[in-house]
């Protein structure tokens, strides 16, 4: 009897109920079929079982709790995705802003050389002309020395005739 008394201690039923069924029991009036049959439908009518309520609270009470956490994980989880968001998107901006000033420096730069590159060849050309200018005035004073120095030694010779001539006229004649 203790056997079956343990059998059945070993559902969750109300204290009545236990003891219906071992009033069933002890009468051998029902089959195991029927008892289980029978467990079902008194358990269906009967008031819930304070141990039943009393764990079905304390359960109810920790998957709220485990509720609680995981609803404040997701918070300080949507916290941080949104803090994620935002640094993200400072970061995408702080890259666009330094994309575009180099960009712009680029630019700048770009123009700036070109600029200079244009004025050294316009100083480069304005050179060249002026030495273009100079190596023209040179062969020009060049050819009028030499023209000149022909001139010269040509005159010289004319005078050193001359005076040789003029001496030779002048020791003749003082002979």
């Amino acid at each position: 009897m203790e056997s079956n008394e343990t059998k059945v201690t070993s559902f969750r039923v109300s204290q009545e109920v236990k003891e219906h069924i071992q009033r069933l029991m002890e009468q051998r009036q029902i089959s195991t079929n029927q008892l289980f049959e029978q467990l079902i439908s008194l358990a269906d009518k009967q008031s819930p079982d304070p141990l039943v309520v009393k764990e079905n609270e304390s359960l109810e009470a920790a998957l709220n709790q485990v509720l609680a956490l995981f609803n404040e994980r997701a918070t300080r989880l949507e916290t941080q995705q949104k803090e994620h968001e935002r640094i993200n998107a400072r970061y995408k901006n702080t890259i666009h802003d330094l994309e575009q000033s180099v960009i712009a420096e680029a630019e700048r730069l770009q123009e700036e050389y070109e600029r200079k590159v244009s004025s050294h060849e316009i100083a480069l050309t304005q050179l060249q002309d002026q030495i273009n200018q100079l190596i023209a005035e040179k062969r020009i004073v060049e050819d009028a020395l030499e023209t000149e120095r022909v001139s010269n030694k040509e005159e010289l010779k004319e005078t050193e005739k001359n005076s040789f001539s003029s001496r030779r006229r002048h020791e003749k004649a003082r002979r």
